[in-house]
């Protein structure tokens, strides 16, 4: 349930997609999202029919459920880990993926999330 969608998926000769950092940072947002709504993944899970439907409604439904418990804050930072939404052309060091992921990361998610703790 905490692996990103594409994880799973195989390329044109069979292979599993190599490992990206997105994937972690997905699974860091739906641990986000359990913490801001209460409740853990095995309970939602059963609620959808497949897991393309319960991917779709964790980044709506659910999300939208997290905003109200959580504020506008914590919301955006689990729907960026989710969306992958990082704006990493904006980013200094772009040419440089993982390092440009890793400041996005910290700047967009770290950073929001401490600001709501503080």
């Amino acid at each position: 349930m905490y692996s990103h969608p594409d994880i799973l998926s195989t390329t044109a000769s069979g292979k599993h997609a190599r490992y990206r950092a997105q994937y972690d940072i997905y699974s860091m947002g739906l641990v986000l999202l359990e913490i801001g709504l209460w409740r853990t993944l095995d309970t939602i899970r059963p609620r959808c029919k497949d897991d393309e439907d319960f991917r779709r409604r964790v980044q709506t439904e659910y999300c939208d459920k997290l905003q109200a418990k959580m504020g506008l804050i914590y919301w955006r930072a689990v729907q960026r880990c989710l969306n992958n939404d990082f704006n990493l052309e904006k980013e200094p060091f772009a040419n440089e993926e993982d390092f440009s992921l890793q400041v996005a990361f910290e700047k967009h998610v770290i950073c929001e999330l401490e600001r709501c703790f503080a």
